[in-house]
Order: structure tokens, then C-alpha cells, then sequence
């Protein structure tokens, strides 16, 4: 409920490329983010598309496909940049060989929580 809250509000947000990554996995999160779709995901716009590209020239290995989860991380990393805001994930730091989206948002100066910080900075309580 308080997700659906705070996806009402434009609080929580993504590009929507990550709908496309869900779908080719077809799991109980792509279902529940199709119901979510039109407030949860941001049309790919051209400042969006110009931002995905800087960050994939700087950091080709970003988008390295594991398990076909990987294409949508510079556009959420553009998009944080774009909205000023943090990109929540749960991700862990991979290496220079293999960066994840941790490392270069402390590269790119973005900050980056866990989902566990995100609740906690909003204050939800269960």
C-alpha cells in the first residue's frame, strides 16, 4: 500500500526499459509492475536517451547482459540524474572489470540506497 502510495506521488519511479527487462523473465514482479505502469515508468525521452548514452560510453561494462538483467542500468542511473533524486536498488559493488550500478553512481557523484534506506528515509513503519 505504501509503495502504491508513494508510485501515486511520483515518489518511486523508473525508465521504463525496466518494465521490458521484467517481461522477459515473467515473474510475479513483472506482474505486479504491468498494473503499475502508467504511474510507475517514464516514457525514454531524448534527455533521458542523451544521459543513458554519456554513461554507457563511460562505462561500457555496465551494461554487460547477466542473465538479460543489465540493459536498463544506465537508463536508471540517467534517470536519477535527470530527477535529482537517489536510485534504490539492491545491488552490491561489482569491480572496475565488471561495475555495477553502486559503483558508478559513486563515480558519477548519484547517490545510491538499498531498498531497506529507502523505507527508513520514508519514514514507513510496519
Amino acid at each position: 500500500q505504501r509503495m502504491d502510495e508513494a508510485i501515486a506521488r511520483q515518489q518511486i519511479v523508473t525508465p521504463e526499459i525496466v518494465l521490458v527487462e521484467l517481461s522477459r523473465v515473467d515473474d510475479d514482479l513483472y506482474k505486479w509492475a504491468e498494473k503499475r505502469k502508467s504511474d510507475l515508468f517514464v516514457p525514454l525521452t531524448e534527455d533521458l536517451q542523451e544521459v543513458q548514452k554519456e554513461i554507457v560510453n563511460q562505462f561500457p561494462r555496465l551494461t554487460m547482459e547477466v542473465k538479460g538483467r543489465s540493459l536498463a542500468d544506465p537508463w536508471v542511473i540517467g534517470l536519477s540524474i535527470l530527477r535529482q533524486c537517489p536510485v534504490v536498488s539492491m545491488e552490491r559493488p561489482g569491480s572496475d572489470n565488471k561495475p555495477r550500478i553502486p559503483d558508478v553512481c559513486r563515480w558519477l557523484g548519484v547517490r545510491h540506497m538499498s531498498v531497506a534506506d529507502m523505507i527508513e528515509e520514508m519514514e514507513w513503519r510496519f
